[in-house]
């Protein structure tokens, strides 16, 4: 785990237990594809805010292009990286939602 999470590190963020733990009670195919999605997105153009946590909507795509939409919440943490928070599948209407107010994560 710690090669794993310096790997992480390295990467620009820092990924909270919880993010782990929502992984694992989402469907393997899609937490993969998920996980995967989370490694290859530039983090320098997140708008985060130092007060709140930040709350994106993503889409990617199983095998067989299904939709796999979900949110990920985004904190700074006390030494001002950049931690994910927590993971959740949602609904379309939701990452629809989402993509209206300006909060997804595909349009970084």
């Amino acid at each position: 785990m710690e090669s794993e999470q310096k790997f992480i590190k390295d990467r620009g963020f820092e990924i909270e237990p919880q993010v782990f733990d929502s992984l694992q009670e989402i469907n393997i195919i899609e937490a993969t594809a998920i996980a995967t999605f989370l490694m290859e997105v530039n983090y320098d153009a997140v708008p985060v805010n130092s007060f709140v946590s930040t709350v994106l909507g993503g889409v990617t795509y199983d095998k067989h292009d299904n939709p796999i939409t979900f949110a990920v919440e985004m904190v700074i943490t006390e030494d001002n990286k950049l931690a994910l928070s927590d993971v959740s599948l949602i609904s379309m209407d939701e990452y629809l939602d989402l993509i209206n107010l300006k909060l997804n994560i595909n349009g970084l």
